[in-house]
């Protein structure tokens, strides 16, 4: 009965360690910020690909860049991994690939961008009206 108790109460400690010691989701970070102001402010041309539905595409050049990249908000926002991807938008400087981000949809008004840089992944929410826009856009 000694030894019973003596497994029950090793037990009972483990389980409480383990709770205590389980790691919890790493949260995402948005891009940081010399990245993204490099992105808001100095890429000159952008291609975006919708993958899903009809797909399509389209291109961006000089003042369009700037302004959707507005679209893009400074801020993460948590990814969810049951979203299909919708895409991916590329952003380019004097000609050459920047970053590329995969769009992923939430809602008809809400959306985030997963960015991969230096093997390191940065999630950034989409403005309301960015998501719209490209929602509009997919269809």
């Amino acid at each position: 009965m000694k030894n019973l108790f003596t497994i029950l109460l090793i037990m009972i400690s483990f389980c409480a360690i383990n709770a205590q010691t389980k790691p919890t989701p790493a949260a995402f970070s948005p891009l940081p910020p010399k990245l993204y102001k490099v992105l808001r402010d100095s890429c000159t041309q952008m291609d975006i690909v919708f993958t899903t539905g009809a797909g399509g595409s389209m291109s961006l050049e000089g003042r369009n860049v700037i302004m959707f990249s507005t679209f893009v908000a400074p801020q993460s926002v948590t990814a969810k991994k049951d979203v299909e991807k919708t895409g991916f938008i590329m952003w380019q400087k004097n000609g050459r690939e920047f970053i590329t981000g995969d769009l992923y949809f939430l809602s008809d008004t809400a959306g985030y961008l997963v960015f991969k840089k230096d093997e390191k992944e940065y999630v950034n929410q989409l403005s309301t009206q960015g998501a719209t826009f490209l929602r509009r856009q997919k269809k």
